[in-house]
């Protein structure tokens, strides 16, 4: 019993640092998935395992049944959803099959956590069969039809636009997923729209960032700048690849409300191991001098830089360039780069 507490124990830890790992800028791919192999193993030296003692959401991954979560369970995360997802993700590496057939049952009863069960589809880019009109009731089904990279989705997809008013909430939904399927539209225009329904997320940004020419990019950040939102502004500018936004980052970063945004935006921009020189001697002329061109992670961005980050960068940086893959390949699904990286063992 004192090994299995020590394990459980440990296995909690393991968890709880793999939810603030997620927004680390010196957390690069290999790291994460060194940490995800750990907590794995972890668990499978406690399946079949019980303990009246041990945290519910524990018990609920250990047991050999696939049941719905209770709620409760993840209430005690700063980030309730993303334990929920996590959670269900490492159930999955043990019962995959099950788990998709969980997520399914809970999409046709109309549960409570369909949003959630569309959000974890994305992650685990998981075929959850052909979707219909009627079926498109949820913002995040709409993300995950545009996510999906099928074009021929598209005619049903503008179909079910001409169904709505411009003035329903799943309208501008459906129009940024016809955005993810190819059907260009103005970015900036998409971005306010987003933000008068408060659904600017951060991926939904850099997507349309990333798709957006120069002068287009410098609009939303001014846009966005007018509005009591520093943080999407800042962050903004980091996926926007601009190095014209240095020298304010290095100001912002010397600020104490916007110190950690500025400093991650400047990471996504330069790497984060030039952004911590540049803090630290502030020599802007010196990093800057001869770079030309979009950069990501301190190099022009093109399919090279794009392939060398989705490999070695930190979430942030490999989130970006996913969504730059996804937009230059047709076809393609965009990778959710939160997802847990250790559960298929290279």
């Amino acid at each position: 019993m004192p090994m299995i507490n020590s394990l459980q124990q440990q296995a909690q830890l393991l968890f709880e640092q793999r939810l603030m790992m997620q927004s680390e800028r010196y957390v690069t791919l290999p790291q994460l998935r060194q940490h995800d192999y750990q907590l794995i193993d972890c668990l499978k030296l406690l399946q079949g395992t019980s303990n009246p003692g041990a945290p519910d959401w524990l018990n609920w991954l250990l047991c050999d049944d696939i049941c719905p979560l209770d709620e409760h369970s993840v209430a005690q995360w700063p980030q309730p959803d993303a334990a929920w997802l996590l959670l269900h993700e490492l159930k999955a590496v043990e019962h995959s099959d099950k788990v998709q057939q969980l997520m399914q049952q809970m999409l046709h009863q109309h549960s409570d956590k369909q949003c959630l069960v569309w959000r974890y589809a994305w992650r685990q880019q998981l075929p959850l069969g052909e979707l219909t009109l009627n079926e498109l009731t949820d913002s995040n089904a709409l993300w995950y039809l545009g996510t999906r990279g099928q074009a021929e989705q598209l005619t049903s997809l503008h179909r079910f636009l001409q169904q709505l008013s411009p003035q329903h909430p799943l309208a501008v939904h459906a129009r940024l997923a016809a955005y993810l399927l190819g059907d260009k539209t103005d970015e900036v225009k998409l971005v306010i729209m987003l933000n008068d329904i408060k659904a600017l997320h951060e991926v939904a940004l850099m997507l349309l960032l990333s798709g957006a020419a120069d002068p287009t990019q410098s609009q939303i950040i001014n846009y966005l700048a007018t509005l009591d939102k520093a943080d999407l502004a800042i962050a903004a500018m980091g996926y926007s690849g601009q190095l014209k936004f240095v020298p304010l980052l290095l100001e912002l970063a010397q600020q104490h409300d916007n110190s950690a945004q500025a400093k991650a935006a400047l990471s996504l921009l330069l790497g984060v191991v030039d952004a911590d020189s540049l803090l630290g001697s502030q020599d802007i002329a010196l990093l800057l001098q001869g770079k030309v061109g979009r950069k990501l992670a301190g190099a022009v961005i093109s399919e090279q830089q794009l392939e060398h980050v989705a490999r070695q960068g930190n979430l942030a940086q490999r989130q970006l360039a996913a969504c730059y893959q996804f937009l230059a390949q047709p076809g393609a699904v965009l990778r959710n780069c939160c997802a847990l990286s250790g559960a298929n063992r290279e």
